[in-house]
């Protein structure tokens, strides 16, 4: 999905040692990133 996208609209973010439940396993790093992607 991302290759479809423009490049200057993407952002892709890599979670070391997480399964598809990202708040749980990375609370903290999910919320950063989200509220990054939010207020840019």
């Amino acid at each position: 999905m991302v290759a479809a996208l423009p490049p200057e609209i993407v952002r892709f973010e890599r979670f070391a040692d997480c399964g598809h439940g990202v708040v749980r396993d990375a609370p903290e790093r999910h919320f950063a990133v989200l509220r990054d992607f939010i207020l840019t």
